[in-house]
């Protein structure tokens, strides 16, 4: 929608930057991403995107402060926690997976810094590096996960 339509945002504020809207939105997702075999996605993209951080601070000459500040958005949590580790719409070989997380990291962080796009900068991060995902998949062939279909429920006791 943001590329389409001139009005459209994503209010990366909406999450605030308080240390327990954090906490609360990493717990939630490492229990999602733990179920779904995918836990080590949110944390490789975040240790990306703190290297990113950190780095750029240091030769810039700021202060920790300014990074530490960038890693406590809740919106980067959510979308480390929630959006990236879909494992649907990642490679499955799990090198491919790390490449492809931080190639995720780099185009996000490069969006935010040299294109100053601050309301989405994962967001664009994800959209640039989904074409890698097929390339990523003919370089290192995995085995798909074989999710099991829902088991149907049978309601007792309700006439038919």
């Amino acid at each position: 929608m943001v590329a389409l339509f001139p009005g459209a945002w994503v209010s990366t504020g909406q999450w605030g930057v308080s240390a327990w809207v954090a906490l609360f939105a990493a717990g939630a997702g490492l229990a999602i991403t733990r179920s779904a075999g995918r836990a080590a996605v949110p944390f490789l993209f975040l240790a990306a995107w703190a290297a990113l951080a950190f780095g750029r601070a240091w030769w810039l000459g700021d202060p920790p402060a300014v990074p530490l500040h960038q890693m406590s958005s809740g919106a980067l949590i959510a979308f480390a926690f929630f959006m990236i580790s879909d494992p649907m719409t990642q490679p499955w070989h799990a090198g491919a997976r790390a490449v492809w997380v931080v190639a995720t990291a780099g185009l996000g962080f490069w969006m935010q810094t040299a294109w100053i796009v601050t309301t989405a900068a994962p967001i664009w991060g994800l959209v640039l590096s989904a074409p890698l995902v097929p390339i990523l998949e003919r370089l290192f062939p995995a085995p798909r996960k074989a999710w099991a279909p829902p088991v149907p429920s049978t309601a007792k006791g309700i006439a038919a």
